[in-house]
């Protein structure tokens, strides 16, 4: 994916066509600060801090504390751009995606990684004594409800995938669900918009119920039911989408006002997910009920703001649209499923001796050192040939026993 703003006539483009400039800058940013948000606490439980990262750091502690936001912002993006060619077939009562290849696309963006990388950890780091019942959950993306030692050391944020994988498989069923229940009652893209906003509504509150009432438990809380809440600002974006681009194209110093505003709020929002968290003096157990709500905030915020900015047709942001940051969101798939494996293969213990601040550079230095290089690999090797439906060695093939032919027209010739 290349860096600049988005090409050609941004007027007559199709909303759901258009690519999210920021959209992989954005998981590059998130997927470093959850590996030094993860550094973090593994410093400060080996120097036994259990995990608190105020009382462990001080006050830069507790600004590492804020990057757990970083998961979030992820289910915001997966919900943006998942659920946004479904909700433009639906307002604009168009014929839906095809299920069987959207299906197909998304299984080859998470399985063929996934596998790769938890082979490779569980030759090099071994199982732990994992059943192999436990073993084939964890390559299911099942280890939330069964899993071992090992999968919990080297791929503990597996469920996490698993929980993207199931909100894949609901987007069609309510893509069809909507089509049969309101095509023919509203006919307008306004309606049409407003539904698609008045269910998000209805389920972020359902979804909040089920954390509040449901059982609680981890194996619970890391349910669909319990996170769906972090999705659905991806939705409702994509549906605003289909009504906003023209306004704020008309009104870009609207927009200017706009995206500022929800930085704004954005921050208003981290300091109330700051004072929600678990290791704050005076911390009272009821403050956690606020706490999905502000992260939900936060992250729905943070990736709202660039894509106003973008609907406008303005120059995406220069701080961001930078290649190592594309670089590093292309491959955050990779980065994130690593990089807990990393720690395991390289097994550094804290040393109360050391510095804590050194401790940590040490750790998250060391980490990040091994884990870009493998994630590079990962997204040659695995990763981009999964994507683009071929693999190295099928197409090794073809070009050992294929006759030779002339060679093909570039695309753009094809097309002229």
């Amino acid at each position: 994916m290349g860096v600049g703003t988005f090409g050609g006539d941004g007027a007559a483009a199709r909303p759901e066509r258009e690519r999210f400039v920021l959209g992989d800058p954005i998981r590059g940013i998130a997927c470093l600060l959850i590996l030094v948000y993860h550094s973090a606490h593994i410093v400060s439980v080996q120097r036994g801090g259990q995990g608190l990262l105020g009382g462990t750091y001080g006050a830069p502690g507790s600004v590492m504390n804020l990057f757990d936001l970083s998961l979030y912002v992820f289910f915001v993006l997966s919900g943006f751009l998942i659920a946004r060619p479904w909700v433009a077939a639906f307002v604009r009562g168009e014929r839906r995606p095809s299920t069987r290849r959207y299906l197909t696309a998304r299984a080859l963006r998470i399985f063929p990684a996934f596998w790769a990388i938890f082979a490779l950890f569980a030759l090099v780091n071994s199982t732990y004594g994992d059943s192999f019942d436990q073993i084939l959950s964890a390559m299911a993306l099942q280890q939330q409800y069964h899993s071992g030692l090992g999968t919990q050391i080297w791929m503990a944020q597996g469920w996490t995938l698993g929980l993207e994988f199931t909100f894949y498989l609901l987007v069609p069923v309510a893509g069809w669900a909507l089509a049969q229940l309101a095509a023919r009652r509203w006919s307008s893209t306004s309606a049409r918009v407003r539904i698609v906003l008045g269910l998000c509504a209805a389920l972020f509150a359902l979804s909040f119920a089920s954390r509040l009432l449901g059982p609680q438990t981890i194996t619970f809380q890391r349910a669909l039911p319990a996170l769906l809440m972090f999705f659905l600002p991806g939705v409702a974006l994509a549906a605003v989408e289909q009504v906003a681009r023209p306004a704020l194209r008309a009104h870009p110093g609207r927009a200017r006002v706009l995206a500022l505003g929800l930085l704004g709020l954005a921050v208003v929002g981290l300091g109330g997910y700051h004072l929600s968290k678990h290791d704050i003096p005076g911390f009272h157990p009821e403050a956690a009920e606020s706490r999905a709500v502000w992260g939900a905030l936060v992250a729905g915020t943070l990736v709202a703001a660039p894509l106003v900015w973008q609907w406008a047709g303005l120059r995406a942001w220069r701080v961001m649209d930078r290649k190592p940051l594309h670089w590093v969101g292309e491959r955050s798939l990779s980065i994130y499923l690593l990089h807990a494996g990393v720690w395991d293969v390289l097994s550094l213990k804290g040393a109360t001796w050391r510095p804590l601040w050194t401790d940590f550079a040490l750790h998250a230095g060391a980490t990040l050192a091994l884990t870009i290089p493998l994630a590079a690999l990962t997204f040659a090797l695995v990763e981009r040939p999964a994507m683009e439906r071929r693999l190295p060695l099928r197409r090794l093939r073809r070009r050992v026993v294929a006759p030779r032919t002339p060679a093909r027209p570039a695309v753009a010739e094809q097309l002229a």
